[in-house]
Protein backbone atom coordinates (compact mmCIF):
# COMPACT_ATOMS: atom_id res chain seq x y z
CA UNK A 1 0.00 0.00 0.00
CA UNK A 2 1.17 3.68 -0.48
CA UNK A 3 -0.33 4.90 2.61
CA UNK A 4 -3.72 4.54 2.48
CA UNK A 5 -6.43 2.86 5.35
CA UNK A 6 -7.96 0.73 2.52
CA UNK A 7 -6.27 -0.88 -0.83
CA UNK A 8 -6.65 1.69 -3.86
CA UNK A 9 -8.42 0.17 -6.72
CA UNK A 10 -7.18 2.51 -8.79
CA UNK A 11 -5.10 5.86 -9.13
CA UNK A 12 -4.85 8.14 -11.69
CA UNK A 13 -0.48 9.29 -12.91
CA UNK A 14 0.73 11.00 -15.67
CA UNK A 15 4.63 10.92 -15.15
CA UNK A 16 7.04 13.46 -17.10
CA UNK A 17 8.64 10.82 -20.26
CA UNK A 18 10.96 13.95 -21.88
CA UNK A 19 8.15 16.93 -22.63
CA UNK A 20 5.01 14.61 -22.55
CA UNK A 21 3.14 13.04 -20.17
CA UNK A 22 2.35 8.90 -20.09
CA UNK A 23 -0.74 8.04 -18.12
CA UNK A 24 0.03 5.04 -15.63
CA UNK A 25 -2.83 3.87 -13.37
CA UNK A 26 -1.92 2.16 -9.88
CA UNK A 27 -3.10 -0.44 -8.55
CA UNK A 28 -3.19 -2.04 -4.92
CA UNK A 29 -2.53 -5.77 -5.36
CA UNK A 30 -0.44 -6.30 -2.19
CA UNK A 31 2.70 -3.92 -2.19
CA UNK A 32 3.04 -4.06 -6.08
CA UNK A 33 3.05 -0.91 -8.81
CA UNK A 34 1.59 -1.95 -11.93
CA UNK A 35 2.42 0.81 -14.16
CA UNK A 36 0.30 0.25 -17.53
CA UNK A 37 1.16 2.90 -20.40
CA UNK A 38 -2.35 3.89 -21.92
CA UNK A 39 -1.48 6.59 -23.85
CA UNK A 40 0.57 9.70 -24.42
CA UNK A 41 0.68 13.21 -23.80
CA UNK A 42 1.93 15.50 -26.77
CA UNK A 43 1.28 18.64 -24.85
CA UNK A 44 -0.94 20.78 -23.06
CA UNK A 45 -2.96 22.92 -24.87
CA UNK A 46 -4.83 25.15 -22.89
CA UNK A 47 -5.96 29.14 -23.50
CA UNK A 48 -7.45 31.98 -21.86
CA UNK A 49 -10.63 30.52 -21.41
CA UNK A 50 -9.35 27.25 -19.40
CA UNK A 51 -7.60 29.34 -17.08
CA UNK A 52 -10.15 31.62 -16.65
CA UNK A 53 -12.93 28.62 -15.57
CA UNK A 54 -9.68 26.99 -13.45
CA UNK A 55 -9.78 30.51 -11.62
CA UNK A 56 -13.20 30.75 -11.12
CA UNK A 57 -13.68 27.40 -9.81
CA UNK A 58 -10.94 28.63 -6.96
CA UNK A 59 -13.31 29.84 -4.53
CA UNK A 60 -11.20 30.46 -1.83
CA UNK A 61 -9.11 33.47 -1.24
CA UNK A 62 -5.86 31.69 -0.72
CA UNK A 63 -6.03 29.40 -3.37
CA UNK A 64 -5.45 32.19 -5.83
CA UNK A 65 -1.88 32.16 -3.71
CA UNK A 66 -1.02 28.84 -4.46
CA UNK A 67 -1.71 30.05 -8.26
CA UNK A 68 0.17 33.29 -8.05
CA UNK A 69 3.09 31.84 -5.85
CA UNK A 70 3.45 28.81 -8.54
CA UNK A 71 6.49 28.58 -11.09
CA UNK A 72 4.81 28.13 -14.41
CA UNK A 73 5.25 24.47 -14.51
CA UNK A 74 3.16 23.98 -11.40
CA UNK A 75 0.66 26.05 -13.01
CA UNK A 76 0.78 23.83 -16.33
CA UNK A 77 0.62 20.94 -14.05
CA UNK A 78 -2.58 22.10 -11.99
CA UNK A 79 -4.65 23.36 -15.11
CA UNK A 80 -4.38 19.84 -16.75
CA UNK A 81 -5.51 18.02 -13.68
CA UNK A 82 -8.21 20.46 -13.88
CA UNK A 83 -9.32 19.90 -17.44
CA UNK A 84 -8.95 15.75 -16.88
CA UNK A 85 -10.68 15.96 -13.64
CA UNK A 86 -14.05 18.01 -15.02
CA UNK A 87 -14.03 15.36 -18.35
CA UNK A 88 -12.83 12.01 -16.45
CA UNK A 89 -14.12 10.49 -13.10
CA UNK A 90 -10.91 10.42 -11.61
CA UNK A 91 -8.86 12.88 -10.25
CA UNK A 92 -5.30 12.77 -12.38
CA UNK A 93 -1.73 12.99 -10.30
CA UNK A 94 0.15 15.26 -12.51
CA UNK A 95 3.89 15.16 -11.58
CA UNK A 96 5.92 18.14 -10.93
CA UNK A 97 8.80 19.27 -9.73
CA UNK A 98 9.70 18.92 -5.77
CA UNK A 99 7.11 21.17 -4.36
CA UNK A 100 9.17 21.21 -1.25
CA UNK A 101 11.51 23.16 -2.56
CA UNK A 102 9.45 26.12 -3.34
CA UNK A 103 9.50 28.29 -0.06
CA UNK A 104 6.14 29.12 -0.64
CA UNK A 105 4.80 25.72 -0.22
CA UNK A 106 7.71 24.42 2.30
CA UNK A 107 6.27 27.14 4.63
CA UNK A 108 2.84 25.96 4.04
CA UNK A 109 3.48 22.31 5.16
CA UNK A 110 5.82 23.55 7.76
CA UNK A 111 2.76 25.37 9.06
CA UNK A 112 0.34 22.70 8.25
CA UNK A 113 2.00 20.24 10.95
CA UNK A 114 3.08 22.47 13.34
CA UNK A 115 -1.03 23.16 13.74
CA UNK A 116 -1.71 19.39 13.33
CA UNK A 117 -3.67 20.29 10.45
CA UNK A 118 -5.74 16.66 9.90
CA UNK A 119 -7.20 17.88 6.17
CA UNK A 120 -3.95 20.04 5.46
CA UNK A 121 -1.07 17.56 5.71
CA UNK A 122 -2.89 13.80 6.17
CA UNK A 123 -4.14 11.78 3.58
CA UNK A 124 -3.11 8.91 1.70
CA UNK A 125 0.08 9.89 0.30
CA UNK A 126 3.39 9.75 1.98
CA UNK A 127 3.49 13.71 2.22
CA UNK A 128 0.57 15.79 1.67
CA UNK A 129 -0.73 19.87 1.12
CA UNK A 130 -4.17 20.21 0.40
CA UNK A 131 -5.39 23.55 0.19
CA UNK A 132 -8.87 24.16 -0.68
CA UNK A 133 -9.39 21.88 -4.03
CA UNK A 134 -5.33 22.11 -4.76
CA UNK A 135 -3.57 18.81 -3.10
CA UNK A 136 0.19 18.07 -3.52
CA UNK A 137 1.62 14.74 -3.14
CA UNK A 138 5.08 12.75 -2.55
CA UNK A 139 4.69 9.24 -3.38
CA UNK A 140 7.63 6.74 -4.23
CA UNK A 141 6.59 5.01 -7.47
CA UNK A 142 8.55 2.04 -8.57
CA UNK A 143 11.20 3.13 -6.12
CA UNK A 144 11.27 6.57 -7.56
CA UNK A 145 10.27 9.75 -5.60
CA UNK A 146 7.28 11.55 -7.73
CA UNK A 147 6.23 14.63 -6.13
CA UNK A 148 2.35 15.45 -8.05
CA UNK A 149 -0.51 17.64 -7.99
CA UNK A 150 -4.29 17.16 -8.48
CA UNK A 151 -7.58 18.93 -8.61
CA UNK A 152 -10.20 17.58 -6.05
CA UNK A 153 -13.69 19.46 -7.31
CA UNK A 154 -15.43 18.70 -3.85
CA UNK A 155 -12.43 19.54 -1.75
CA UNK A 156 -13.29 23.18 -0.74
CA UNK A 157 -16.53 22.70 0.60
CA UNK A 158 -15.34 19.66 2.88
CA UNK A 159 -18.10 17.83 1.19
CA UNK A 160 -18.77 13.69 1.85
CA UNK A 161 -16.93 13.10 -1.33
CA UNK A 162 -13.60 14.73 0.18
CA UNK A 163 -13.87 12.49 3.03
CA UNK A 164 -14.32 9.70 0.82
CA UNK A 165 -11.27 10.79 -1.46
CA UNK A 166 -8.78 11.35 1.63
CA UNK A 167 -9.82 7.64 3.02
CA UNK A 168 -10.09 6.07 -0.46
CA UNK A 169 -8.27 8.11 -2.59
CA UNK A 170 -10.68 7.29 -5.27
CA UNK A 171 -12.97 10.44 -5.89
CA UNK A 172 -15.83 10.20 -8.06
CA UNK A 173 -17.06 13.65 -7.87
Amino acid sequence: MINSIFPIRDRVYFLKKGNSYQEYRYTEHGNSYFGKFTKEMTSLRTNNKIVQKLLASMTLPFERDIWNNAPKSIQNALLFSFLYHTTHPKVANVEIMNWLTVPYFANLYIEGRKKRSLFMVHGNHKKNLRIGHIHFTYDILDKKETYCIHWDIGASRFSPSILIHWLLDDMSS
